[in-house]
């Protein structure tokens, strides 16, 4: 009968030692939260194209300015880039947004992010350049995984 006693109050003990790290790893950064999406509804990016404006104890968080690019097949190029890469990970999906969020582990610089996520850019910008109408129509047919 001891024995049960025992076990029940470290099961309980457990319990409670456990909450507040599952509570942590709920409360990660999100960028759907109501809060932060009024946060940053308006932000003034003051002519750069994407800046750091959260981070954590994990990550940075940067916010990229969509408005910049003059059709989707830009935008769709921009996140096929980012995909490709094994750093910076794309945290929202809708494209028709103007600020479109992304994340990277603190363990790589601000200015190096900020410095490839425009690399990207102008990738998405020159490619869109170099090809026609009808071409980009076609490519989105194969890569619009936004649809």
């Amino acid at each position: 009968m001891k024995s049960k006693g025992i076990l029940f109050f470290l099961f309980f003990y457990a319990m409670i030692m456990m909450t507040p790290i599952i509570k942590a790893q709920q409360n990660g950064f999100d960028p759907k939260d109501p809060a932060l999406i009024q946060k940053y509804a308006h932000y003034d990016f003051a002519g750069k194209f994407a800046v750091k404006v959260e981070a954590d104890e994990k990550n940075n968080y940067y916010l990229v300015d969509f408005s910049g690019f003059k059709d989707k097949f830009e935008k769709i190029t921009f996140m096929e880039l980012v995909f490709k890469d094994d750093i910076i990970v794309s945290m929202s999906a809708d494209l028709s947004k103007n600020g479109i969020w992304f994340m990277a582990p603190l363990t790589n610089p601000e200015k190096d992010m900020l410095s490839l996520l425009e690399e990207f850019r102008k990738s998405a910008l020159k490619k869109a350049a170099g090809m026609t109408a009808k071409e980009k129509e076609a490519w989105l047919k194969e890569n619009d995984k936004y649809k």
